[in-house]
């Protein structure tokens, strides 16, 4: 293999920002329908379940979950 063959790879490694996780050292399943599940933490408290989806244009957080952390309900 040429040198040259890992320029592409380089300039990958350069667009991730310093200090940033790879992408495996956070754990995920596939889950609830194919979608992508991770512990996620919100201010030091958890884990919750996270679900990953694109699609989606809502954010939902339960009641309980709501409550536990202390967050206000949202008015919409």
């Amino acid at each position: 293999m040429r040198p040259w063959h890992l320029l592409p790879m380089l300039g990958l490694a350069a667009t991730v920002p310093a200090g940033a996780a790879a992408l495996v050292d956070q754990p995920y399943a596939i889950a609830y329908g194919d979608r992508i599940a991770t512990p996620a933490y919100v201010n030091g408290q958890g884990p919750f379940e996270f679900l990953l989806d694109t699609a989606c244009s809502r954010t939902i957080i339960y009641n309980h979950v709501r409550r536990r952390l202390g967050l206000s309900r949202a008015e919409g």
